[in-house]
């Protein structure tokens, strides 16, 4: 039964085509490594090519293109017949179905002769290896060697006891390989078990942070009153002083001069008296200067801003099975075997020390043309967090900003006679603000309803990349000085990052694309295919200081187009060439290879937009693909 249980989970799980929901029939790899049967394909071709100006098949589960090259006049089944088999699933196929055959031969034996079916199978033939009647062996088995099945039996019975002995032993062999799942098992309890004492530490930790805090609430509440009850009488002159002014200028309006002539001596000797009263309070509160100062914890303060993870899972695997690991670990497979062997690996990250987005499911998918658009080369995306179901796209072709919302409905638009290069958000406002390089620009934008633009801010220097540090500071880069300028919103350079502090080495080559973090850090990658993360002291460079620290560097295959942080501190980095979305944690290292699974693959990824909710891409195909993400 176990036999006829793994037939059937591989018919299900891994013989069925995508596509028809059924058993693979002539299956077909495509050039992705994904593989269809091969009338399934054919129709898909035939749908494919309906269209005049389509010239490609889609991949159904990765959505590649597979580009049609031939003669004019396409012929799918002439297309189909071109791709390659996919001999490793025929294989499958054929071992599952003689396994299944070879079950029905041995338990279908029957006890009855085939020629002569009344009469039991008396006799064996060990030149045929099959049993017959008497009367079948003296016909057709004259030359060979029969004898009664009794006989024959116990002359084979070595043989058959041998072949009994070693199933049980493969038997044996295979339960002694399933101990690894008992291991598993065992490990996983010990390792949720260890993960809840951790859960348990932080839950107290959260407890005693958060009475402590109440109890600094109380304690600020407490001076604060007693600073009022000692100011009462400091209110109560205040008081008295704007009444005397109010009933004074109240004789002024009435033209009372009768009245004001009268009370001259009596107002001068109270404002006199004020005067004096304010005088003995001045005094005192110079001596006294007071106010209401929390002083952080300088290790807590240390814990929570180097703090990154809890820890990480690990797979340990022992010896015996790591040298069948590592024998297969260098070779190419096809999809098909990568996808039974490996089934579970192929969504596990690189790197899980840091947890990272996982896309639960595409939300939408639109083209980010408008009507009268041949092309639009997005280059960047905006997404405000109290507002995540709209999306702002910076098309750099056709010089405007573009208001959709994230089911794919175009709101608004907005023409910026120039073409732009660098878009983020400026937050309180929901404002815009969009470099462009050419005319040595800012230009800010209001968002409410629809897009107009507030103002506009000239600059000494090109600025290319742009994003917000925090408040009304930005960070931008510059190519022509191979450096970042961190402006306030009126254009004014507060300082300019171009070197090591330290060494005096040039920090960047050609800063290009920019992004801020949670933490007060913001990352730059450049035209090449480094990132530096820097993180400013922005009070210091409000006082003229240049207080900075290169937190770290990281190299990339390719360059990045762009780039967007979640709220972790994770950076999202476009790989456009590699198609893919790589995750860079907050010190660096590569968490993953890919964010993107194969339902959720975007080609050519040259902008990208993070929210608590979407995460936003925008292939170099005009499109632009929603995903809900799970945080």
């Amino acid at each position: 039964m176990s036999g006829d249980r793994l037939a059937s989970k591989l018919r299900e799980d891994y013989l069925c085509c995508r596509i028809c929901l059924e058993e693979y029939k002539d299956p077909m790899r495509l050039p992705c490594d994904h593989s269809f049967c091969k009338n399934c394909l054919k129709n898909i071709a035939e749908v494919a090519f309906t269209r005049e100006t389509s010239r490609f098949v889609s991949c159904p589960l990765c959505r590649t293109n597979i580009t049609y090259h031939g003669a004019t006049v396409f012929d799918p089944k002439q297309w189909t017949e071109s791709l390659p088999v996919d001999s490793l699933l025929n294989a499958i196929l054929q071992t599952v179905e003689e396994h299944s055959k070879t079950k029905e031969t041995v338990s279908g034996a029957s006890r009855f002769c085939a020629q002569h079916e009344s009469k039991v199978k008396e006799a064996y033939c060990y030149d045929h290896t099959q049993g017959m009647c008497w009367e079948c062996a003296a016909r057709n088995h004259k030359t060979c060697k029969c004898c009664s099945v009794e006989e024959a039996f116990q002359n084979m019975k070595p043989e058959l006891d041998s072949l009994r002995q070693f199933l049980r032993d493969q038997v044996t062999r295979a339960e002694r390989l399933g101990i690894m799942d008992r291991r598993i098992d065992n490990s996983r309890a010990e390792a949720l078990h260890e993960l809840e004492i951790v859960e348990r530490s932080l839950t107290e930790f959260m407890q005693k942070v958060q009475r402590q805090i109440k109890m600094l609430r109380d304690e600020i509440g407490r001076l604060y009153g007693s600073h009022l009850r000692k100011r009462k009488l400091f209110y109560s002159q205040v008081t008295s002083l704007l009444e005397l002014e109010s009933s004074f200028e109240f004789m002024f309006e009435d033209a009372d001069t009768v009245g004001i002539l009268a009370s001259l001596s009596d107002v001068r000797s109270q404002a006199e008296k004020a005067k004096q009263e304010l005088d003995s309070t001045d005094k005192d509160t110079k001596s006294n200067l007071s106010e209401i100062v929390f002083i952080k914890d300088s290790y807590t303060q240390n814990f929570l801003s180097d703090f990154t993870s809890i820890g990480y899972v690990e797979f340990n695997m022992h010896e015996e099975y790591a040298a069948v690991e590592s024998g297969a670990s260098g070779l190419s497979l096809p999809s098909s075997l990568v996808h039974i062997l490996h089934r579970e690996r192929r969504s596990i990250p690189s790197n899980e020390a840091f947890p990272t987005l996982k896309l639960s499911e595409l939300f939408s998918s639109f083209d980010a043309r408008l009507p009268g658009e041949d092309i639009c080369r997005i280059n960047g995306i905006v997404s405000f967090e109290d507002e995540p179901d709209i999306l702002y796209l910076l098309d750099m072709v056709n010089e405007n900003v573009k208001k959709f919302t994230t089911s794919g409905t175009h709101v608004a638009s907005l023409n910026l006679n120039g073409m732009p290069h660098g878009m983020c958000s400026i937050q309180p406002g929901r404002v815009l603000c969009i470099t462009q390089p050419e005319k040595h620009l800012l230009a800010f934008i209001h968002t409410t309803d629809r897009l107009s633009i507030s103002n506009y801010c000239v600059t000494k220097v090109p600025y290319n990349g742009i994003c917000q540090i925090r408040g009304d500071t930005l960070a931008v880069t510059a190519w022509s000085n191979l450096c970042i300028d961190i402006l306030n919103v009126q254009g004014d350079v507060l300082t300019r990052i171009d070197q090591d502090v330290v060494t005096g080495a040039r920090l960047f080559n050609v800063p290009n694309v920019i992004c801020s973090t949670p933490s007060g850090k913001f990352v730059v990658a450049e035209v090449g295919n480094k990132l530096t993360c820097i993180k400013a002291d922005i009070q210091k460079h409000r006082r003229g200081h240049t207080s900075r620290i290169r937190k770290w560097e990281h190299f990339t295959p390719v360059p990045v187009l762009d780039m967007a942080s979640d709220y972790r501190g994770v950076i999202y980095a476009c790989l456009k060439e590699e198609n893919r979305v790589c995750a860079i944690g907050p010190k660096g290292e590569l968490l993953r290879d890919d964010v993107m699974t194969q339902e959720c693959k975007v080609l050519g990824p040259v902008a990208i937009s993070i929210t608590k909710k979407f995460m936003t891409v925008a292939s170099q195909q005009n499109e632009i693909r929603v995903f809900k993400t799970d945080q």
